[in-house]
């Protein structure tokens, strides 16, 4: 079939978040900066790079190299990951429906390429995707569309044949950017009219969803 669905990771294949912000506070707070929660709303859609960045410009630390530093909380999070991360519940049970009716499966996400391989390969969904697209492969990361223009490209199916499922605002922004249409997925009630430009379609569990109601 001429059509192909698009996951980003964090938030909608596994909830990341809480590593992330411990992650970031202890390899952060070593070097010297005062890590504030009420950041992590800024940081958590952001790739590697432009973390280190974010925490450097607000309280420059020595000449610590930004690869060793996203290194050292890359590791953590990985270590998070081991030891009590879940996959969001129903995406094992969608992606196998929707590999079986023969739709094409990607991945596009600001988080980096190793951290991606490693929570599919350590949950065993690795089968399921025909390409994984990661900021590090492109020049820029979401909200610019290239992500999703390269797993567009590697699928070999066209942009609008092509059905994101974010949840961020930053993720939807990147995707619509794309000419993709969008699926928003959050486990939570909220109101969503003011961005309702970049949502084609509202989910909440991935167990309900009915990919013929999309296709």
């Amino acid at each position: 079939m001429n059509k192909a669905f698009i996951f980003d990771m964090d938030g909608v294949i596994i909830d990341t978040e809480s590593f992330w912000e411990s992650a970031e506070y202890n390899v952060f707070s070593k070097l010297g900066v005062k890590v504030l929660k009420e950041y992590s709303h800024i940081t958590k859609n952001m790739d590697m790079r432009s973390v280190c960045n974010f925490w450097y410009e607000k309280q420059p630390w020595g000449n610590k190299n930004f690869d060793i530093i996203e290194q050292e909380v890359l590791n953590e999070v990985k270590s998070q990951i081991k030891d009590k991360g879940v996959l969001i519940p129903g995406i094992k049970e969608l992606l196998k429906k929707i590999k079986t009716e023969g739709y094409k499966v990607g991945i596009s996400s600001n988080a980096p390429l190793s951290l991606i391989k490693f929570v599919v390969t350590n949950f065993k969904i690795e089968n399921y995707f025909d390409c994984i697209c990661s900021a590090d492969l492109v020049e820029n990361a979401k909200p610019f569309p290239d992500v999703y223009l390269l797993s567009s490209k590697l699928l070999k199916i066209p942009v609008e044949d092509c059905i994101a499922i974010e949840d961020s605002i930053t993720g939807l922004k990147a995707a619509k950017r794309a000419n993709m249409s969008t699926i928003y997925f959050n486990n939570f009630l909220f109101n969503i009219n003011y961005k309702k430009e970049l949502i084609d379609y509202h989910i909440s569990d991935f167990k309900k969803i009915n990919i013929k109601n999309i296709i």
